[in-house]
């Protein structure tokens, strides 16, 4: 009997523990991916470093950013 009742609540806890953590997967925030596959340059002006597609080329291989 003491084996059983052991194993009852062994199982019990492994319930529980798969809901709760079903439960904060759910909860959590999908994951964005950050990354960028393109050249960075950054602006003569501020420094500010930013993707070659969304910079303005101003010759010679400079860029700016649409601030300036």
């Amino acid at each position: 009997m003491p084996l059983l009742r052991l194993a009852i609540i062994a199982a019990g806890l492994w319930l529980a523990i798969g809901i709760v953590r079903r439960i904060m997967r759910a909860g959590a925030a999908p994951k964005t991916d950050l990354s960028y596959g393109g050249k960075m340059v950054n602006c003569e002006v501020c420094g500010v470093y930013l993707p070659e597609r969304e910079a303005i080329s101003v010759g010679d291989g400079k860029f700016r950013c649409d601030k300036h």
